[in-house]
């Protein structure tokens, strides 16, 4: 059977005040993943500033790099 990509997608809501902090740590995090982690194909932040809701979609080359 082939390696096949895996998606891994995650929803943090900032407390009231911190969205800022929140972009800011995901902004090191998304550097972090691209940087030290070699089966991590994409990293993609969405932030809705109406809910102070962050979506983080991770694409991985296959199981085996999921960390």
């Amino acid at each position: 059977m082939e390696n096949q990509a895996v998606m891994v997608v995650y929803k943090w809501t900032a407390k009231e005040g911190k969205s800022e902090e929140l972009k800011a740590i995901y902004k090191e995090v998304e550097g972090q993943m691209k940087a030290n982690e070699p089966g991590a194909l994409k990293v993609q932040c969405y932030f809705d500033e109406t809910s102070s809701t962050l979506v983080v979609m991770d694409l991985f080359s296959d199981a085996n790099a999921v960390g």
